[in-house]
This record gives C-alpha cells, structure tokens and sequence, in this order.
C-alpha cells in the first residue's frame, strides 16, 4: 500500500481520536478495481483523501479523472456505501476526521451499533475515548 502524506495525516488523526480502525485500499466493486483509501465494511462508510487538487494539477480535477471519479462514486452510491470526500485542506484542518465521527455516530443509530463519537456535537468538545 501506498500511503499520500495527506493519508498519513488522517491516519494519525484518526488514531489520535480512538476511531476504529479503518480497512486500508479497500476493494469494495464486485467486479471493478476500484479501491477506498479507508472503509469500514461492516458500516458501509469509505473515505477517499483527494490529493492534487489544488491549480488543476491533480487527477481529481482533470476531465477524464474527475469523470473516473464520479462513475466510482456512483457505483458506490449504488451499492449503499457512504462516502465522505476530502481534499488536502479538510485534511489538515481536521474537518474530514470530524465528518468520519460524526458519520460513525449517526451510522451507529440507525444500525443500533454501539460507536461511541468522540465529539460532543451540543458543546463542540472533542472528548478522547
């Protein structure tokens, strides 16, 4: 597995805030290719970090790329996954991990799972679990 400093970023984020561990380059298509940065299979979430898109330079932005893009995020859509998106700033910012918490607890109501969220969404406290 290749892993972007920017992946390594929300890696250490994710660690730092005791969010389960996610599934690294998860092969979610039953007959595609295509990969998650990070899923968790048993919720049916995925992250996928967009690097390069800052000045049209990366994949992401380009046409063919973006048009990639959105037909994998569709087939994912599709098949009830839930993916949450992030450039280099959510990453950074930690915007992109306090989506993946706030998406862990509200896929935990509606399945019934026990997620315990990090964040306190009536207060805006991050309590460490």
């Amino acid at each position: 597995m290749r892993t972007s400093s920017l992946e390594l970023t929300l890696l250490f984020q994710m660690k730092a805030l005791r969010i389960k561990d996610a599934v690294p380059e998860y092969k979610f298509h039953p007959t595609r290719k295509w990969k998650f940065d990070f899923a968790w299979p048993e919720m049916m979430l995925a992250v996928e970090v967009e690097g390069g898109t800052g000045k049209n330079k990366g994949r992401h932005v380009r046409t063919l790329g973006f048009r990639g893009d959105c037909e994998k995020y569709n087939a994912a859509a599709v098949l009830g996954w839930l993916v949450l998106r992030g450039d280099s700033y959510m990453v950074t910012s930690g915007a992109l991990v306090k989506s993946i918490e706030e998406a862990m607890s509200a896929k935990g109501k509606l399945f019934g799972d026990a997620v315990p969220a990090s964040h306190n969404s009536k207060t805006g406290d991050h309590n460490v679990r």
